[in-house]
């Protein structure tokens, strides 16, 4: 689900995640409810919305879970945090700048950064996961 709320000086959107997990032999569910902010982190924020309306995240784990800290998901490709990919063409390949898409396979897309845009890493914030190299970011969140 996907809702868009706008005013005149933002754009919120909001996705829902639809979870379940095992706890204690029993299964459970329940629904993550994400804002994004595309008027700071256009691409990602785009990315991500797409990613979630293709389906892209339906059936994956959370590959990397550290207690009291956070929680690492979306690698929709081999699910274990090696794999997955931006979903649309934001002028990276493998996080080298490119002109074309033409010029790269699908699963080398990644996204420039656009992380200095004075929003931060605080509970409950949801950040695109990358390598430590620029422009790496894909499907990957935490």
């Amino acid at each position: 689900m996907i809702t868009i709320a706008n005013s005149e000086s933002t754009t919120t959107e909001y996705v829902e995640l639809n979870l379940s997990w095992t706890e204690n032999g029993a299964t459970k569910t329940g629904t993550v409810s994400l804002e994004l902010y595309p008027n700071d982190a256009p691409a990602h924020a785009e990315n991500f919305k797409q990613l979630v309306v293709q389906g892209k995240y339906d059936g994956t784990q959370f590959h990397r879970v550290i207690d009291d800290f956070m929680i690492q998901g979306g690698d929709f490709t081999n699910g274990d945090g090696t794999g997955g990919h931006a979903v649309i063409w934001d002028g990276y390949c493998n996080g080298q700048a490119m002109e074309n898409s033409a010029d790269c396979a699908a699963t080398g897309w990644t996204l420039g950064d656009e992380a200095d845009n004075g929003l931060l890493h605080e509970v409950c914030t949801i950040s695109m996961a990358k390598t430590n190299s620029p422009h790496t970011g894909g499907s990957q969140f935490f």
